[in-house]
């Protein structure tokens, strides 16, 4: 059986603790949201898709010849919950897993978007929810089953899915990966500076 597990990066914040459009700031020569895309186009996901909002047209710019797919979320000022809805109302139709990740996170190797999607597939129906854990830490992306796609749907405020962590605790199985970059997004100047 045919596994379909979409991509969906959440571009549309407002970047307001980095004091600009982080997302086109350069980072190796590159936009930072194109720097991230990079992995997720080198990984075993059957389609890619980024959720925009916040000055989009510059974000589409930087994503110009990506074969991507685009979800404008228009109430992307009410937090990154938002994007999340508008990500999985668009999708949960079409995909069996959605791959969730951040678009300030440059740093994500594709290996371990591959081990995620790897570790769905070997696993049994008492797995739902696939978390990338390094150093004992959990990280991005995250890897969402089909039966976390209405709770998800329904999301509000300025987190993820994060806050369904508690809820579905029993079916989430951590991933050990070898990627520091699982806990690496750039929030600040500084960020990008280090």
């Amino acid at each position: 059986m045919t596994v379909h597990v979409a991509g969906l990066i959440l571009a549309a914040g407002l970047s307001t603790r980095f004091g600009g459009n982080k997302l086109i700031e350069p980072i190796s020569d590159e936009p930072l949201i194109r720097k991230t895309m990079g992995a997720w186009l080198n990984a075993n996901i059957t389609k890619l898709y980024v959720v925009i909002g916040h000055r989009s047209h510059e974000i589409m710019e930087a994503l110009e010849g990506l074969p991507l797919d685009v979800i404008e979320n228009p109430r992307f000022e009410t937090g990154l919950a938002s994007s999340v809805v508008a990500g999985i109302q668009h999708l949960q139709g079409e995909y069996d897993r959605i791959l969730i990740g951040l678009g300030d996170m440059p740093y994500v190797m594709p290996e371990t978007l591959n081990t995620l999607i790897d570790a769905a597939a070997l696993g049994g129906p008492n797995r739902q929810i696939w978390i990338p854990q390094y150093d004992g830490q959990r990280g991005n992306p995250v890897l969402w089953g089909r039966s976390a796609f209405s709770d998800l749907s329904a999301l509000t405020g300025d987190q993820g899915g994060r806050q369904l962590f508690q809820k579905y605790e029993t079916v989430i199985e951590d991933v050990c990966v070898e990627d520091p970059g699982i806990l690496r997004d750039i929030d600040l100047r500084q960020d990008l500076q280090e």
